[in-house]
């Protein structure tokens, strides 16, 4: 139920914070992320916040793009 817009660019630092926001949005209950095998993703930093926030990622094959709405 969240809709976030991301800059072009994108960090492990800005993705944490999406998912601060995507978390303070939708505070209770389970949410699942489909996440491409963006750098910014796999990070520990990041990893470490989905696991405090209690989200999961779940990250579509490497070099699939019928997966990919571009």
């Amino acid at each position: 139920k969240s809709t976030l817009i991301f800059r072009k660019r994108t960090t492990k630092e800005s993705i944490c914070a999406a998912l601060e926001a995507i978390r303070e949005q939708n505070p209770v209950g389970r949410i699942l992320l489909i996440a491409d095998n963006d750098g910014g993703h796999h990070a520990k930093l990041t990893q470490q916040r989905v696991d405090e926030l209690d989200i999961e990622f779940v990250f579509l094959p490497p070099y699939s793009p019928m997966f990919n709405a571009i």
